[in-house]
C-alpha cells in the first residue's frame, strides 16, 4: 500500500506539458490497445503513458489495472488517486477500466465439485475450464499468494483459486467479446489475473506483448518489447535459438561479443540486468568462498520456490520442491559433499524452506545467496544440479557439468538437454562425482548471444537512454522515499528518444 501511495504522490506532481504539446492526434478508424496501468510501480506507469502518447495516432488506449476496493466505485478512487496526472492526458481521450472481478456463489460451488474430483498435482496443474488451461496459473497462485513451494492437495483454500480462475475466465470472456483490442501490454502473463487474462486475449486474435525496461546493459537503456508465444510465456522462443541464429549475419563478430560477455561476467563480475534483477551478483569476486573438503563437492541450485513456478513448457517434476526433495533422497546415499545456494533473487522465505530440508537431510550444506558462483570454479565442483537455471550455460562455460530436470532456456543446445526420465536423474545424483562435460564452444556462444542480446524473433528492441542514464535511474531507486522516486519519473521523461511500438 506505501508503495501505491509513493507512486501517486510522484506521479501527480510530474509535467507532461512540454512532452505532449505538438502531439496530434487522429480520432478516426483508430484500432484498439490494451495497456496495463502498473499500480506497484511508478516508473512503469510513466513509460507506457509515453507509449500510449506516441502511438495514438494509430490505437485508441485502454489502461487496465485490478482493484477491489476501487472496484467499489466505478474507478472514482483511481481518478481521485490520480487526478493531476491523469489530466495531462485528457485530450488523448485515454480510458480506463478494473478488470477485478467480484466473487460469485455459483462459481465456489462449481468451484468445490471440481475440487473434490482432483487426484493428484499434475491433475491439477492440466485443469481446464471453457478450454483455457487455467490449473497453472492456479498452482502459481497458490504457491505465490501462501508462499507455499509446492502445492498441498489437503488444503481446502485451492477451492478459493479454482473459483477465481473460473470467475476471470467468465469475466475477461465477456469483457473481450464487447471490446475488440487487436493488442495489449501486460506485465504478466502467469498467476491467475494476468496468466488468464492472456489466455483469453490469446483466444480473441489479441496479440500480446511484455514490455521489459532493460537489457544486459543496464536498466532503461533499451526498451524491449516482447512478443508472447504460443504457450504465453513470459520469454523469447528459446526452442527455436539455433534456428533464428542461422538468420544472423556477421558470426565471427558475434563469437567474439558473445566470449567477452561470458569472460566479463563469469571472471569479472559484471552485473547484469538481463539475468538478475535483484541487489545479489552471482558472480561477485568479493563473495568467494573457501571450502576446506577433500571429498568431491557438487552445488545444487534451485529456482525460486514461489515464482512462476510451472513456467516452461514439460518438467519431470510439478515444481521446484518435488525437484529438490528427489535429489536429496538420492544425495544422501552418496559420499559426496553436497551444498545448496539460494536463489539470489528469490522471494522472501526461500531459505526458510531449505532451512525445513535440513532437517530432514542433515548432511545439506546451505550457503549464503551471496557467495559468487566463481567459488565453485576455483575450488573444482565436480557438477551442479538445477531444475531449470539460467546458470546452466555460465556452469558449462566454467567447465562444470550441469544436470536440468526441466524444460529450459538451453533447450536447444547439447549442454542444456534435461534427464528424460527419473532414473536418468537418479544415476547422474549417485554419480554426480563421475560426470563428463560434452558441448560445443560455439553452441555455447551462440546460446549466451541468443539469450543475453535479445536476437531471438520475439524481441523488438529501441534505444532508450545513453548509457550514463541508467545508472542515475539505479541510484534512484535505491532510495525508498518520495521525492526519488518523482526525480526518477522526471528523468525518464525528459530522456525520452523513440517510439517503441
Amino acid at each position: 500500500m506505501y508503495k501505491i501511495i509513493k507512486n501517486v504522490v510522484a506521479l501527480n506532481f510530474l509535467n507532461f506539458k512540454n512532452f505532449i504539446q505538438n502531439i496530434k492526434i487522429n480520432h478516426r478508424d483508430k484500432k484498439e490497445i490494451l495497456i496495463e496501468f502498473q499500480l506497484h510501480s511508478s516508473m512503469m506507469i510513466v513509460i507506457n503513458f509515453i507509449i500510449a502518447i506516441l502511438i495514438s495516432y494509430k490505437y485508441k488506449v485502454t489502461f487496465f489495472y485490478y482493484s477491489q476496493l476501487d472496484n467499489k466505485y466505478k474507478n472514482f478512487l483511481f481518478k481521485i488517486s490520480y487526478f493531476m496526472f491523469l489530466k495531462n492526458f485528457k485530450k488523448f481521450n485515454f480510458n480506463y477500466v478494473n478488470l477485478y472481478a467480484e466473487k460469485k456463489n455459483d462459481n465456489i460451488n462449481l468451484a468445490k465439485k471440481i475440487y473434490k474430483k482432483i487426484q493428484n498435482k499434475n491433475h491439477l496443474n492440466n485443469l481446464t475450464y471453457k478450454n483455457h488451461n487455467i490449473g497453472k496459473f492456479i498452482y502459481q497462485s497458490y504457491c505465490r499468494e501462501l508462499n507455499q513451494p509446492t502445492v498441498i492437495l489437503k488444503d481446502e483454500k485451492i477451492v478459493y483459486f479454482i473459483s477465481e480462475a473460473i470467475n476471470y475466465v467468465d469475466h475477461l470472456t465477456n469483457f473481450f467479446e464487447k471490446n475488440k483490442f487487436k493488442k495489449m501490454i501486460i506485465s504478466h502473463t502467469i498467476f491467475i489475473r494476468y496468466g488468464i487474462l492472456a489466455s483469453v486475449a490469446k483466444r480473441f486474435n489479441c496479440k500480446i506483448y511484455i514490455l521489459f525496461p532493460g537489457n544486459n546493459d543496464g536498466l532503461l537503456n533499451k526498451l524491449r518489447l516482447l512478443k508472447v508465444n504460443k504457450y504465453l510465456q513470459q520469454c523469447e522462443s528459446y526452442w527455436l535459438f539455433r534456428k533464428d541464429f542461422t538468420k544472423l549475419k556477421n558470426k565471427k563478430k558475434i563469437f567474439e561479443i558473445s566470449e567477452k560477455n561470458l569472460h566479463q561476467r563469469i571472471f569479472k563480475g559484471k552485473r547484469e540486468a538481463k539475468t538478475m534483477w535483484g541487489k545479489v551478483t552471482p558472480y561477485e569476486l568479493r563473495n568467494i568462498y573457501k571450502f576446506n573438503s577433500s571429498k568431491p563437492k557438487i552445488i545444487i541450485l534451485p529456482s525460486c520456490f514461489f515464482d512462476s513456478v510451472n513456467f516452461f513448457r514439460h518438467s519431470l517434476f510439478i515444481d521446484c520442491y518435488e525437484w529438490l526433495d528427489f535429489v536429496l533422497s538420492y544425495a544422501q546415499k552418496t559420499d559426496f559433499d553436497w551444498y545448496i545456494k539460494p536463489h539470489p533473487d528469490g522471494k522472501a522465505g526461500n531459505e526458510e524452506i531449505l532451512k525445513k530440508l535440513k532437517k530432514k537431510y542433515p548432511f545439506l550444506k546451505i550457503l549464503n545467496r551471496e557467495v559468487s558462483n566463481y567459488s565453485f570454479k576455483k575450488y573444482k565442483f565436480c557438477s551442479m544440479f538445477t531444475w531449470r537455471g539460467s546458470a546452466i550455460g555460465e556452469f558449462t562455460y566454467m567447465n562444470i557439468p550441469s544436470v536440468a530436470a526441466s524444460d529450459n532456456f538451453h533447450i536447444s543446445y547439447e549442454f542444456g538437454r534435461p534427464a528424460t526420465n527419473k532414473k536418468i536423474l537418479r544415476d547422474k545424483i549417485l554419480n554426480a562425482d563421475k560426470l563428463k562435460l560434452k558441448y560445443k564452444k560455439n553452441d555455447l556462444l551462440e546460446f549466451n548471444y541468443m539469450y543475453n542480446f535479445d536476437a531471438s524473433r520475439d524481441w523488438k528492441v529501441k534505444n532508450f537512454f545513453s548509457r550514463m542514464i541508467p545508472s542515475k535511474i539505479q541510484k534512484y531507486n535505491e532510495s525508498n522515499n518520495f521525492f526519488s522516486e518523482y526525480l526518477r519519473n522526471k528523468l525518464i521523461l525528459k530522456n525520452l528518444k523513440k517510439k517503441i511500438i
